[in-house]
């Protein structure tokens, strides 16, 4: 073993390089390569160690380590029979296996020239000090900073510019879901404190006179010896739904509640002071709101707040429609009913393919993988083909999108053989012809107001055809979709400008469909369902005519199905404008209420929904949009 040699570690720095050299008069030949490697030089590397010895260098084995591993490794190579030296690491790190160097200036891999100038970055080797090196990472160190911090800043104004360009695609919306009456006006609340402390003052005024209210609504009801009642009318004082002097307090609670949750007896007050007017007059002069006595189900207000949404998205109030719809979909009792959560689902999607439809053309194919998914993701193949059928016309409504509702609507008729059930089948067959129907006329009365009158016939005929298509004539609700389609079909050949003899046999077609209908309630049902596409013309005396034959025809039918007759013919006359008609059968039906007659109360209630609705529907194609929202927040306002 070779003699322990004195090791010189006369530097203060904490990183070193471990320097091997033949010792004086020493032999390449004499050096031991398995005492090499038990030094710790890897085995493929010998040769190169022992090239560069024999050409008399030295060979760095060792770089940038701490003290004591340093004397570690280079006691392991005194031991070997080499001159070892152990050096602070401050300027060039020489590799085992190659004669070139790194540079702790640049980081470069070179060969040094003879003046120890490094060629990469031009710097002379022993000018490099461990101060300048450090002062060197600061500055680096430094910039680093600031390009990280300038690349925030640009990253903060890019998403400051995004969310701008967002709000105001939302306010464009929210215009056009209003319909365009109203202007948004950005209020700067730090420069107004006058305002601000008013509508406070307001608030709190408000909130003042719910809980009185309420109050004075629970100590009425409990005095009934009612308590739990009374603890939900004193809730509702603090929640501002205790008032029920309708039409106007369903205005307030609309304001004073954010959420639908088809809890409030909104309904059931409106029904009970329609009912019961002068007795409503008389609560309302004594200065106590009177508790409504009669009851509406929960799967009727399910029903009715599933009309209620439809007609709003077919408006445009899709944000209302939502609203809507999350209240019923959010209700526990929907569980039991699986008939109305299928409805619920499809609703969901077709108001998704509504809002698609109104996004601007250059999202639409981001946005469009979306729907796409939710139609995938419904399980059972009749609701699957009802929803791909109702998507398609939604989409079709728009002049860009037709060839994307053909599609849908195409896969839609492709599923109707997956469906195994029979009834099924045919209630998605019907849903399937009468949203092609409504697919085409939309094109039609877009080609007609286009001037391409020869397309628009065209379209009117392929409508005209779709009627025999809806399946099952035996079925009621079939039938009925029968006349609807024939019905469109008579709008667009009138659009079109079609011979007026083609139009009047399409018009009687659509009523002699209507009269193959054998129960009163299902045609009387059918003929309100289509009487607002008949309300102009000789279809208005038609209407008029079908109408009272309904009516005449429930004369012997029992009393619940009398009064859903009655309910229903009355919403045809005031379709077509006969208001005074309509009033008065809605009186019978109002007069019918008590709450012993269940089935009169809900029908006074659909009465009631379904009147506001057509108003809605009526104010919105008169482009009066004020009227309509004000419209629109009523009929909510009963589903509180």
């Amino acid at each position: 073993m070779a003699d322990k040699q004195e090791l010189s570690l006369e530097s203060e720095y904490e990183l070193y390089d471990v320097m091997v050299r033949l010792r004086d008069g020493g032999d390449v030949d004499s050096l031991d390569p398995v005492a090499l490697q038990a030094a710790g030089i890897p085995e493929k590397y010998v040769a190169s160690l022992l090239k560069l010895l024999r050409a008399g260098q030295m060979a760095k084995v060792k770089g940038s380590s701490p003290k004591s591993r340093a004397v570690q490794v280079a006691e392991r190579f005194v031991r070997a029979g080499l001159t070892v030296s152990v050096t602070p690491a401050l300027n060039v790190q020489t590799l085992v296996h190659d004669d070139r160097v790194t540079r702790p200036a640049c980081s470069e891999h070179v060969h040094l020239t003879e003046e120890r100038k490094c060629p990469a970055c031009g710097v002379y080797v022993d000018k490099i000090t461990p101060a300048l090196l450090r002062k060197r990472k600061k500055i680096a160190r430094a910039r680093e900073r600031k390009a990280e911090r300038d690349s925030r800043q640009k990253i903060n104004a890019e998403d400051r510019m995004r969310m701008e360009a967002q709000a105001a695609i939302f306010r464009k919306h929210i215009r056009a879901d209003l319909g365009g009456a109203y202007e948004l006006v950005e209020v700067d609340h730090r420069r107004d404190r006058r305002l601000r402390m008013q509508r406070i003052a307001a608030s709190l005024g408000a909130a003042t006179v719910a809980l009185v209210g309420g109050g004075l609504i629970a100590l009425w009801v409990s005095s009934k010896g009612d308590w739990s009642l009374a603890s939900q009318r004193f809730f509702e004082g603090l929640t501002g739904t205790a008032s029920r002097d309708l039409p106007s307090s369903a205005l307030a609670t609309a304001g004073s509640a954010n959420r639908v949750t088809l809890r409030s007896l909104a309904l059931e007050g409106a029904v009970e002071q329609l009912a019961h007017p002068q007795a409503a007059v008389a609560a309302g002069t004594a200065g106590v709101a009177a508790h409504p006595i009669v009851g509406i189900s929960m799967q009727r207000k399910m029903q009715l707040a599933l009309a209620t949404s439809r007609t709003l998205a077919e408006i445009g109030q899709l944000s209302k429609a939502r609203d809507v719809l999350l209240s019923v979909k959010t209700t526990p009792e929907l569980i039991g009913e699986p008939a109305l959560a299928a409805e619920v689902r499809v609703q969901e999607i077709e108001i998704q393919a509504l809002m698609l439809a109104a996004t601007p053309a250059s999202q639409f194919a981001a946005q469009l993988p979306r729907l796409q998914d939710a139609l995938t993701a419904v399980a059972d193949a009749g609701e699957r083909a009802i929803a791909l059928a109702r998507a398609g016309a939604a989409l079709g409504s728009k002049a860009h999108l037709i060839d994307t509702g053909r599609d849908l609507l195409s896969r839609a008729q492709t599923g109707l053989d997956a469906i195994k059930d029979a009834p099924s089948r045919a209630h998605a067959q019907a849903e399937w012809a009468l949203a092609k129907a409504q697919l085409l006329a939309a094109e039609a009365q877009m080609s007609a107001a286009s001037g391409a009158t020869t397309r628009a016939r065209t379209l009117a005929s392929e409508i005209e055809a779709l009627a025999p298509k809806t399946g099952n004539d035996a079925n009621a609700a079939t039938v009925g979709t029968q006349v609807r389609i024939l019905a469109l079909a008579w709008r667009a050949q009138r659009q079109a400008g079609a011979e007026a003899d083609k139009a009047a046999r399409t018009l009687a077609a659509a009523f002699a469909t209507l009269e193959k209908i054998a129960s009163p309630s299902a045609r009387a049902a059918a003929l309100r369902a289509v009487s607002p596409l008949l309300a102009d013309g000789e279809a208005r005396e038609r209407v008029l005519a079908a109408a009272t034959a309904a009516f005449e025809a429930a004369a012997s039918l029992p009393a619940g199905e009398r009064y859903g007759v009655m309910a229903d013919v009355s919403l045809a006359y005031a379709e077509v404008g006969a208001g005074n008609r309509a009033g008065e059968l809605a009186r019978q039906v109002f007069g019918a209420v008590a709450p012993q007659q269940v089935e009169a109360t809900e029908t006074a209630a659909r009465l009631v929904i379904e009147r506001e609705l057509a108003t809605l529907r009526e104010l919105r194609n008169a482009a009066q949009f004020a009227e309509a929202d004000a419209a629109a927040q009523k009929v909510i306002a009963y589903l509180r």
